[in-house]
């Protein structure tokens, strides 16, 4: 119990922490901040990014579908309005509750990475990009089923950023939050 309660309050202060980020980005950031490789006004049909690992990533299409196998990431992507494109996640229900209670869509998702990360059970649910930690040891096996990785990591709060503006950028609202920045 002690455990749970441990890793409950370890879970809030992330999403607490995330949740400021996300509102200082927007109150103290301008356009011009945006890390490099940001997805053109007219290029809908692809997102080009580098990632956090230094490695070019396309995404092409519209992105509705997306796994996560990094802890600390899932609620960027909640935050960012990408909840309910979640398909497949490294959060068990019985870790974060309350990560499925503001995102119910997450029961739909399947739970997989980690120990018990099967590709097949990937693959069947299509996602258009998965979000992995930079440096995961499977990450060589992901890119081998040919879905597109982005590699984050944050340590200090300048990444935390560009993790968050890199994660808009995919999907899809990399032009949403530089109009927010700018107060529009």
């Amino acid at each position: 119990m002690k455990k749970c309660m441990v890793q409950l309050k370890k879970a809030i202060i992330a999403g607490l922490s995330i949740c400021l980020s996300v509102f200082l980005i927007s109150c103290g950031s301008s356009p011009s901040d945006a890390p490099s490789g940001t997805k053109s006004e007219a290029a809908v049909d692809s997102v080009s990014i580098t990632d956090q690992a230094g490695e070019a990533v396309v995404i092409k299409g519209k992105v509705s579908k997306i796994a996560d196998s990094w802890r600390a990431h899932n609620e960027v992507d909640i935050l960012l309005g990408g909840g309910d494109k979640i398909v497949a996640t490294v959060m068990k229900k019985s870790v974060a509750p309350w990560m499925y209670k503001v995102n119910p869509a997450m029961d739909q998702a399947l739970s997989t990475f980690g120990t018990d990360f099967n590709t097949e059970e990937l693959m069947a649910k299509k996602p258009d990009v998965i979000f992995m930690p930079a440096g995961d040891p499977n990450v060589a096996k992901v890119k081998s089923i040919g879905i597109p990785v982005v590699q984050l990591n944050f340590t200090n709060f300048d990444q935390m950023k560009e993790t968050i503006s890199l994660t808009a950028q995919v999907l899809g609202g990399g032009g949403k939050l530089a109009n927010h920045r700018k107060g529009s």
